[in-house]
This record gives C-alpha cells, sequence and structure tokens, in this order.
C-alpha cells in the first residue's frame, strides 16, 4: 500500500556511515531510516543475552577462549544498556 503524500519524504536531512538516515518529511515531522544492523539490534540483543545465560549452564570446563568469548558477550551486553 503507498503512503500518503503527507509521508513522502521531503529532506534527508542527516545519513550515517551505517546507512541510517533522519528525514524531514512534507508535514515537518521526522523520520528515522534504520539500517539493517541496527533493525536487528533488538533481536540480536536478545539473542546474545540468551546465547549467554545458556553458555553458563553448557560449558563444564571452559577454556581460556570460552571465558573470553562469555566475557566479550557480557561486556557486549553491558554497553547496550549503558553500564
Amino acid at each position: 500500500m503507498p503512503l500518503s503524500r503527507d509521508y513522502v519524504s521531503q529532506m534527508v536531512l542527516q545519513r550515517f556511515p551505517c546507512g541510517c538516515a533522519i528525514e524531514q518529511l512534507a508535514d515537518n515531522s521526522h523520520s528515522i531510516t534504520y539500517c539493517s544492523k541496527h533493525k536487528a539490534a533488538p533481536e540480536m540483543y536478545e539473542a546474545l543475552s540468551d546465547i549467554k545465560t545458556r553458555f553458563a549452564f553448557a560449558v563444564d570446563k571452559p577454556t581460556i577462549q570460552d571465558e573470553q568469548c562469555y566475557d566479550r558477550a557480557a561486556k557486549a551486553l553491558a554497553k547496550a544498556e549503558g553500564k
């Protein structure tokens, strides 16, 4: 279904290197168009959180690489939470 003329982009105000863009619409409101990575971020966060939780129970004798991977996941989740 096509968008009404009021919601057609009038001007891209800012385009980011990732592909996200802020646009000013014909009705002077603003719209954010997310790149594919940012669109997927909530699902990626949930998946990483689930993997981290399961990993803690599934690995009996973690290697140094396992521990480093777990720590990277924990740091990425903390960063996403603003910690």
